[in-house]
């Protein structure tokens, strides 16, 4: 084997076997990057598809669609829940502050602590039903959850939004207000909250929250 090495050395480091070394090399860089590049945009690929609209966030208000009357507040929770990719606020992390809790994540709040960010406390759920339900999304952004008047949707909407937009939301559905929407914290000025006797209402003491607010 070294004697064959030897006699070819010179043909080896001639013009033509160091252009067949040079391809071999070039051939093996090329590879590599190539899967170095793989690896890489399999790491940072994102897990919302921005092209598919039923997992797109929308800054003011996530589903604008009027629901009809039939689906039930769950159903309508539950769906505005995947769409925003979270899960439930674990048991160990209750009454954490908002701000250091985990992303991906909903719970309850008081909400006549929405103004105070920084001493805001999320629960891990709605025992007496007069919280409302807030989302931490994967992107660490704080959207309080509600439902709305048809007529507050509509100008809610991307294309009719404005700054100071006077909203009333509330943390349950009821027949005036039948459409759910997520509402950016950081859009929005609270003024007070309230709560309001409905006499068709299942609720705690037939009672139901709203909170009014202007949009920033």
């Amino acid at each position: 084997m070294l004697n064959y090495f030897i006699t070819n050395l010179q043909w080896i480091f001639s013009g033509i076997g160091v252009a067949i070394l040079g391809g071999i090399v070039s051939f093996v860089v090329w590879l590599y990057r190539s899967k170095a590049q793989n690896i890489t945009t399999n790491f940072i690929k994102p897990s919302i598809n921005t092209n598919d609209p039923t997992t797109r966030i929308n800054p003011i208000i996530i589903n604008p669609i009027i629901h009809s009357t039939d689906t039930d507040e769950d159903t309508l929770l539950k769906e505005i829940r995947i769409m925003n990719l979270v899960k439930n606020l674990e048991l160990i992390d209750n009454e954490r502050f908002f701000l250091s809790a985990p992303i991906g994540i909903y719970g309850f709040i008081d909400p006549s602590n929405l103004q105070r960010l920084s001493s805001l406390r999320i629960y891990y759920q709605n025992s007496f039903g007069d919280k409302f339900e807030l989302h931490k999304t994967q992107n660490d952004t704080g959207y309080l959850i509600g439902f709305v008047a048809p007529d507050t949707a509509s100008k809610l909407s991307p294309n009719n939004i404005k700054t100071g937009l006077c909203v009333t939301i509330y943390n349950h559905k009821w027949h005036s207000a039948p459409i759910i929407a997520a509402i950016q914290i950081n859009r929005m000025d609270c003024g007070h909250s309230r709560r309001i006797p409905l006499d068709t209402a299942d609720y705690y003491n037939n009672k139901i929250a709203a909170l009014d607010l202007v949009i920033k």
